[in-house]
């Protein structure tokens, strides 16, 4: 974790160079170091906020971060002095180490908790800093645009340190059967990747593919109690499908209470979500763009945007409190994310196969130690397999929560009918 303390330190060092002297009788702003814009995947306890300007504590102040309207961890806070361009950085150190999953968190620092060293009457006003919790490893994107080819390995990538301790397998699937298994390596720093190289698979023309990664084959590194669920690529042939975009079913505007300023719009999802690594969302007076809200670090007096579930609602929040001075008290203003900017990530959490025209495509077929396995057929649906003379060799009925399985004690070709469609499985 210190490592990436320090990375993060060093790439804003950069930001502060180009920063000027505070104005007589201004307390700084800081920046967010770890839990910046996007989803929080670590402990609390690793909160950075960094000032450029000599900033102190006051003796005994605390911070609180919320759940709604509940304190869920409280903490004391403590400046440390970097010698890099003299910053100063501010910890919190919680009574809570971790914070459950699926949700969204608020954590204020009151007014006057912090003041300017070289003027101890200018302090703080309150701060406040939104982050989320997801249920799972959600910021995964990949390295390979639409219409580009597929060579001969894959690499999911993560927007976060993670590690791939179990020496996991990905399976690849040819139209739904499972012909091979790719060893699995994690790589990278704070922005990682998982790759695989099935060097044993062709990906023919047109023919659908599935590339599976197993549930918790990666982890999050330093600690954070979060893994991957099970997660897929389709490919049809050589080309990698588009991820679906994803429309929000309801949307809320939040106005500040006592300047009715816009703070904050709230765009809500029927189903989990991604947001595309620099899109954002637009705040429109008319035709006129006033503001763009943008996903992942931005300074500290910009809007910005985050996503993330909240006990099982997904959402993606819009911050424009700190352009409030920008923005016209009463007036409500127009808020859309950009064209592409929000994915559904059914795709890549569920194992479904290419462009499913019914749930019978969804279906993915693997033989292992005599055993077939059948992974997402629909409940109710008949499984039977037959040698190549045609002779039935079991069968058995899908109950649509675990997947099914028949053994097949005997090594060879099989036709294994899965509702009305039919696959070839080899059991070696």
């Amino acid at each position: 974790m210190e490592a990436i303390k320090n990375i993060i330190i060093t790439l804003l060092a950069a930001l502060f160079t180009t920063i000027t002297a505070n104005a007589a009788g201004s307390f700084p702003q800081g920046t967010c170091g770890l839990l910046i814009n996007y989803p929080s995947y670590y402990p609390i306890t690793d909160l950075l906020y960094i000032f450029s300007t000599p900033v102190s504590v006051k003796d005994g102040a605390e911070a609180y971060v919320y759940h709604k309207d509940e304190i869920v961890a409280t903490g004391l806070l403590r400046m440390e002095k970097s010698s890099l361009l003299g910053s100063s950085l501010l910890y919190f150190d919680s009574d809570v180490y971790m914070l459950p999953k699926g949700r969204t968190y608020r954590m204020e620092i009151p007014a006057g908790s912090l003041y300017l060293e070289s003027d101890p009457s200018v302090c703080n006003d309150l701060m406040i800093i939104d982050f989320c919790v997801p249920s799972y490893i959600a910021g995964i994107y990949l390295h390979k645009k639409v219409g580009e080819s597929v060579a001969s390995g894959m690499m999911f990538y993560f927007d976060l340190g993670i590690s791939a301790p179990n020496s996991p397998l990905m399976e690849v699937y040819r139209d739904g059967v499972l012909v091979g298994t790719a060893p699995v390596s994690a790589t990278g720093g704070s922005d990682s990747f998982v790759s695989a190289s099935p060097f044993n698979v062709v990906f023919e023309d047109e023919v659908p593919y599935t590339l599976a990664l197993p549930e918790s084959s990666i982890w999050v590194r330093d600690g954070a109690d979060m893994a991957n669920p099970e997660m897929s690529v389709n490919l049809i042939g050589s080309i990698i499908e588009s991820y679906p975009t994803a429309d929000y079913v309801d949307m809320e505007k939040i106005f500040d209470p006592e300047t009715n300023v816009l703070s904050k719009v709230i765009f809500y999802y029927d189903q989990p979500i991604m947001m595309v690594e620099n899109e954002s969302v637009q705040l429109l007076d008319g035709n006129d763009l006033v503001a763009e809200a943008d996903n992942g670090y931005t300074s500290s007096n910009e809007a910005y945007s985050y996503y993330g579930e909240d006990d099982g609602t997904w959402m993606l929040i819009a911050d424009f409190s700190r352009i409030a001075d920008r923005l016209e008290p009463g007036k409500d203003y127009d808020a859309v994310p950009t064209d592409g900017a929000v994915y559904a990530v059914t795709d890549i959490h569920g194992g479904s196969s290419v462009q499913s025209a019914s749930a019978e495509n969804n279906v993915l077929l693997g033989c292992t130690d005599g055993t077939l396995t059948v992974k997402n057929a629909a409940q109710g649906s008949l499984i039977t397999a037959y040698t190549v003379d045609g002779r039935m060799a079991g069968s058995t009925v899908a109950d649509g929560t675990a997947p099914a399985t028949l053994a097949l004690p005997v090594k060879g070709l099989y036709i294994v009918t899965v509702g009305h469609r039919s696959y070839k499985v080899m059991n070696r």
